[in-house]
This record gives C-alpha cells, structure tokens and sequence, in this order.
C-alpha cells in the first residue's frame, strides 16, 4: 500500500474544511509525481547496473591517468619552484621572493605559481591582509623525490 492510499484510507468518512481539501489534493499531487520519479530512477538505476555488469565483463587494459603520473614534466620554472619551497621547510613563501630568488618577473613567477597550485603540487594560502604565500604540498615533494631532484 502505497503513502498516498493510506492518506486517503485514514481520511474516509472524515469531513475537512475547504482549505484542507485543497491542501490535500496538492499533498496529493506531490506524492504522486514523488512516486512516478521513484519509479523512474529505479528503472534508471537497472539500466546503469545492467551497463556497468556489461562493461565489467570487457577486458580493458588499465591506464594511469596522466595527471597522476609521475612522468609528467614540469617546466623548469615549475621545477625551481618546488626546490626553493622545498628549502623553505614551514615557512610559506610569497611571489614576490619567489621571482626574486629565481630571477623571473612577478607576472611569470604568478603564472607558473598558479599552474602548480591547480595540479597540487603546492598550497597557496590566500589572505585579504597580505600577499598569498605558497608551501610545498606531498605531491610536490613526492614529484621532487621520484625525480631525484632532492
């Protein structure tokens, strides 16, 4: 028995004012198309498992994604970079002494920041009140280490 027919049987012979009908027929309304979605996520939901039962019976050779590789190059900015955060131990470091110590403008030093920041291998703490500052994260010091640049 389904919600909306143990409403209706619970409220047989029972008199409701005119508002509380139309709140009842909207309640009503509301179960309804709540129950025609579950049952069309259920059939959805014996799609998906019927295509994911067929593709687990294809054999597949397994690739690592390239942005979890550790073949990847950097660029030896990007590389600089990650040595001089390195050498900083818990200190964070903002751009503008790490284009100092590198010897590259602000503008390229911002640039190449961002980029490592967007695949993780740093951290950049953002601050209103002063300039970010950046610090090594584990996959860059893990990339450092696996390219026996440390």
């Amino acid at each position: 028995m389904s919600v909306l027919e143990s409403l209706e049987n619970a409220l047989i012979g029972v008199r409701v004012p005119q508002t509380n009908a139309r709140l009842l027929a909207e309640a009503k309304e509301q179960v309804m198309a709540l129950e025609q979605k579950v049952i069309d996520l259920q059939a959805e939901n014996d799609d998906l498992r019927l295509q994911l039962e067929q593709g687990q019976n294809k054999e597949r050779p397994f690739k690592r994604p390239r942005s979890e590789s550790h073949t990847e190059t950097l660029d030896e900015v990007e590389i600089g970079i990650l040595k001089l955060l390195s050498h900083t131990g818990e200190e964070d470091a903002p751009a503008d002494l790490i284009a100092f110590q590198l010897k590259i403008s602000d503008v390229k030093a911002k640039y190449f920041l961002k980029r490592l920041e967007d695949a993780k291998y740093i951290h950049a703490a953002h601050s209103y009140l002063e300039a970010t500052r950046y610090r090594l994260a584990h996959r860059g010091n893990e990339y450092l280490v696996k390219n026996n640049l440390v």
